[in-house]
């Protein structure tokens, strides 16, 4: 009897052992399931922490790159503005670049990097690519008809006065529309024609200049013969701020661009060439054309240069040669200034001395520009040094922008793109 109830407990021991590691064993089970699922969650947070680190520094590269166009000045990685690129470690970094369009805006692309291979389960390279286009808000305004930042020189008997073009009247309709010039010179538009150097402005023969001519910081204005002034010749407070463009095409170039005679087309787009010559025959823009010229831009004898309706043209050109305008110069029927605008880092000479009168923006800060002739002028000068001496009159048009004065890069358009 006692045999039996022995055996009757070793076999109930047996039973709650076998149960015990039947519990063990189940519970090891869940364990390493948790434990499973832990780690790939680990390895999903850190994923997921991982992409939006990278779209955080393509967005950083993004606004570099915005920042970088806006200040004409590379910063960092890049050798060209807005193209930047950083990283931190060999963990994460971006790395953007800028495209300019035919029409002006540029695309920019940055891409940012996360790498971590610290973690199990994760996946060690992680990109995010975002696409954005940006576009000046408006391109820089003239402050005045003409700047000079060491000497500016005033001859010829047109003298200088303004108008507005952006009233989508001619300058000799709203002369027209005052009664007449000498009511004209009255009116705000009419007495807007201002001048004014870093240095010493000098007027000469029979001009007059209906606004101011404001000279440097302890410097005169000079008149010689009838010239006159209506309005202040006080010197300036402070020297006026007009920095060299930088001349940084992104694009390879063409060679040496050439016309001797005959008809010739350039459709919207961006174009970059050595050299611009142009000796005779007539060469047509249409849309909006950015032409880059690395040296030397040359028009002679009776080349003529003509805006289609609707075309806006942007001569860049480089720190190392003269501009030289002498033949036909440019046919602009749209009459708006700033439809045709160059923008010059020569140090050299620009010059204008056209048959046809000029509707255009000049702007070369580090140049000495001069402009002649029997034809006048109609937009905005900037200059190291100006000298004035057509017979046709010089017209500020108040309204006139050119892309060598910066204005503010904006964002048009932004998306991500799946890499």
């Amino acid at each position: 009897m006692e045999s039996k109830t022995i055996l009757a407990r070793c076999h109930d021991r047996g039973i709650a052992l076998i149960a015990v590691f039947l519990v063990l064993v189940f519970i090891f089970s869940v364990s390493i399931a948790m434990l499973q699922v832990a780690v790939s969650q680990t390895g999903e947070t850190d994923n997921t922490r991982d992409r939006e680190q990278a779209l955080m520094l393509a967005d950083a590269g993004l606004n570099a790159a915005i920042n970088e166009l806006n200040l004409n000045k590379a910063l960092s990685g890049g050798t060209t503005p807005g193209n930047p690129t950083a990283n931190w470690g060999s963990q994460q970094s971006y790395a953007a670049t800028s495209t300019l369009n035919a029409d002006g805006t540029f695309t920019v692309q940055s891409i940012g990097t996360v790498s971590n291979s610290l973690n199990a389960g994760n996946i060690t390279s992680v990109q995010r690519k975002i696409m954005a286009v940006v576009s000046l808000a408006q391109a820089g305004r003239f402050s005045r008809g003409g700047f000079a930042k060491t000497s500016l020189t005033l001859g010829g008997s047109g003298g200088a006065d303004s108008y507005d073009a952006s009233l989508n009247q001619s300058y000799s309709q709203q002369v027209a529309g005052a009664g007449g010039s000498n009511a004209y010179h009255l009116t705000p538009n009419g007495s807007g024609g201002n001048m004014a150097s870093n240095g010493s402005i000098t007027l000469a023969g029979n001009s007059t200049i209906y606004g101011s001519a404001n000279p440097g910081p302890g410097n005169t204005v000079s008149t010689i013969g009838g010239a006159t002034v209506t309005g202040s010749t006080a010197p300036l407070a402070s020297p006026f701020v007009a920095p060299t463009p930088a001349y940084a095409p992104t694009i390879a170039s063409l060679g040496a661009y050439s016309q001797s005679g005959g008809s010739g087309t350039i459709t919207a787009g961006t174009y970059r060439y050595s050299t611009f010559s142009q000796s005779g025959g007539t060469l047509t823009f249409s849309g909006v054309v950015n032409l880059y010229v690395d040296g030397s831009f040359s028009q002679g004898n009776s080349a003529t240069l003509i805006l289609s309706p609707g075309a806006v043209v942007n001569v860049f050109q480089g720190s190392s040669a003269s501009f030289l305008m002498r033949g036909g110069g440019v046919i602009n029927p749209s009459q708006v200034p700033s439809n045709f605008n160059v923008v010059s880092s020569s140090t050299r000479l620009v010059s204008l001395a056209g048959h046809s009168d000029f509707y255009g923006t000049l702007y070369a800060p580090a140049a000495t520009v001069s402009v002649g002739g029997t034809a006048a002028f109609y937009g905005a000068i900037v200059g190291n040094i100006v000298k004035y001496s057509g017979q046709g009159g010089f017209h500020y048009d108040k309204s006139a922008t050119s892309p060598g004065i910066k204005g503010q890069f904006v964002l048009l358009a932004y998306w991500e793109v799946d890499l």
